[in-house]
């Protein structure tokens, strides 16, 4: 529609107008079409892309959904803020730097949040469920995946050979993107360590929190194993049975009972059974 009085070349149309959104840098003489993944302003696995068509002297954005981040930098680009070069190249640049901005905002809010569940998990492990840390997890996979693509697409912009994208003018500045990204991958990989720690801590802590209530029915079973023993022998029906006429009798049985029970307890306890 709108772009055909462009004289677009007919694959820059299919990108566009391709129905599975994705990376891609298509460069073509007259113009150079670049698809980046968007980080959506929440922290979320949602992967939504940018798509960027640039000529000589047009630059025109696709979007798929809203992007907050960039209504700012248009209003800001028709208002106070100036162009370092007045070319449609710098133009892109500053739209891959807020898509590259905003990555790296949220790997730092990711930071604090690991940061702060770290300390949670330090005064009370009991109280950090294995699902949220594996939730953050997949959120942190999310945004290394947002980073390798926009990485990828910086450096295919370095050596993008088209007419329509001055990248000498803006290596420089496309070089310093690539730092900022590759600081964003290595950060990530801190923080998915991180995580898979947290993630054994909190596995081992409920571990040993069952191993001790199975411990202690263990012992409590063992202790009124011989009571029971005891108790169904003397409950057995048979006419004569030793000891069933001996006075006190019952009172015997039961205090060997108790004195059996207390014994082993307190042979348990010597033996650490109950730490």
């Amino acid at each position: 529609g709108f772009l055909e009085p462009l004289d677009l070349h007919p694959l820059v149309l299919k990108c566009c107008r391709a129905e599975k959104k994705g990376l891609r840098l298509a460069p073509f003489r007259k113009a150079l079409f670049c698809s980046l993944p968007v980080q959506h302003y929440r922290l979320a696995t949602e992967r939504r892309y940018l798509g960027v068509i640039c000529t000589v002297d047009t630059l025109i954005t696709i979007r798929f959904g809203k992007i907050p981040s960039l209504d700012k930098l248009a209003s800001a680009m028709c208002g106070n803020v100036s162009l370092f070069a007045p070319t449609t190249s710098a133009m892109m640049y500053h739209v891959t730097e807020n898509l590259v901005d905003q990555t790296v905002n949220h790997v730092l809010r990711a930071r604090d949040i690991v940061s702060d569940l770290a300390d949670k998990v330090t005064r009370a492990p009991d109280q950090v469920q294995g699902a949220n840390i594996l939730a953050l997890k997949r959120l942190v996979s999310h945004l290394a995946i947002t980073g390798e693509d926009q990485l990828y697409g910086v450096n295919g912009l370095q050596t993008a050979d088209t007419d329509a994208f001055g990248k000498d003018e803006v290596r420089d500045y496309l070089r310093d993107l690539s730092g900022s990204l590759d600081y964003v991958m290595r950060s990530i990989a801190r923080l998915d360590d991180r995580l898979t720690d947290l993630h054994h801590f909190v596995n081992l802590t409920l571990s040993n929190k069952s191993e001790g209530r199975l411990r202690f029915l263990t012992i409590i079973s063992a202790i009124f194993l011989p009571l029971t023993l005891i108790a169904g022998i003397y409950g057995m029906n048979f006419e004569y049975i030793p000891e069933l006429t001996i006075p006190g009798g019952y009172f015997w049985a039961l205090g060997s009972m108790v004195a059996i029970g207390a014994g082993m307890l307190y042979y348990f306890h010597r033996k650490g059974w109950f730490e």
